[in-house]
């Protein structure tokens, strides 16, 4: 197993799911005193889902854009995930979500650990989505399309900037486990 052989860390995942829709992000913005911002808003009721796995130890990411969650999905980000990744045994850390079922899964160099339920802080993953709602935030886009081209402007932030990553994600009872 991982957890018994030299250097395991670097092949320790977190793995989650965010929502991003068309209905606007918004944050606080900065204006010239006396003026107001312009934030435009819809209400158009499309989504798309970004997955995720980050390892902390590393700073690596891989992410995928799908339509929804489900079990087709997930198994087909894990087959996405075999392409790029496919040397060495993986623990992968997820939550309990319905779709997150293992036994589906037909690669056995990917092991996996579920969170206990109700713990998103247990999953550095979830540290991950602020940086990606940042590059959409305040911005309207016509179509999922669009706004898919912002959030790979995210990606392709994070995979150039593994050393923040692992500062986002490295939690300290990480670093004491892989020490002990």
């Amino acid at each position: 197993m991982i957890l018994k052989s030299k250097g395991y860390e670097r092949n320790i995942g977190f793995q989650d799911e965010m929502r991003a829709g068309l209905i606007p992000c918004t944050r606080r913005s900065w204006s010239k005193v006396g003026t107001r911002t312009i934030n435009y808003q819809q209400n158009k009721y499309e989504w798309l889902y970004v997955y995720n796995v980050v390892f902390p130890f590393t700073g690596k990411c891989f992410t995928m854009f799908m339509p929804t969650v489900n079990k087709f999905c997930i198994n087909l980000f894990w087959r996405e995930f075999v392409k790029e990744y496919n040397e060495g045994e993986y623990l992968i850390v997820w939550d309990g979500a319905g779709f997150h079922q293992e036994s589906d899964i037909e690669y056995d160099f990917l092991h996996f650990l579920k969170l206990p339920p109700y713990s998103p802080e247990l999953n550095p993953a979830e540290t991950l989505w602020k940086k990606y709602r940042e590059f959409i935030a305040n911005k309207h886009f016509e179509s999922l399309d669009d706004m898919e081209l912002e959030l790979t402007k995210a990606f392709k932030y994070l995979e150039q900037n593994p050393l923040e990553v692992k500062s986002q994600t490295l939690f300290h009872w990480l670093k004491e486990i892989a020490e002990n």
